[in-house]
């Protein structure tokens, strides 16, 4: 409970940070009172958006850009985005285990 009482009576010093949009910002997003933080009012995340720290951000040019996949994955064997596996070398560097496998462990392989 101590550090919650320090976390909301905390007194940012914020005087080093050189725009004053980006320390209202903070102070707004760090507010203690939950029905005054930014983003926690009835605005939501539109109220976080339009503070003047993001004035210059084009929000709609952001939201709707879909990203395209990390990976591309042929099926549910495809192993290719992984690199390749040399047993011998991980056995020589000591990152080799091999223990057996608990009854548990190799019901679980079974069951895929």
């Amino acid at each position: 409970m101590e550090t919650v009482k320090k976390i909301l009576n905390v007194d940012l010093d914020l005087s080093e940070v050189e725009s004053s949009d980006a320390s209202d910002l903070i102070r707004a997003l760090l507010c203690p009172e939950v029905t005054k933080r930014l983003g926690c009012m009835a605005e939501g995340a539109d109220g976080v958006r339009s503070h003047a720290f993001f004035s210059e951000i084009n929000w709609d040019a952001i939201e709707p850009a879909p990203l395209p996949p990390a990976l591309q994955v042929d099926g549910p064997l495809d192993c290719s985005n992984f690199d390749d596996f040399d047993a011998d070398a991980a056995e020589s560097a000591g990152l080799a285990n091999n223990r057996t496998l608990t009854s548990a462990e190799q019901a679980f392989f079974d069951y895929l």
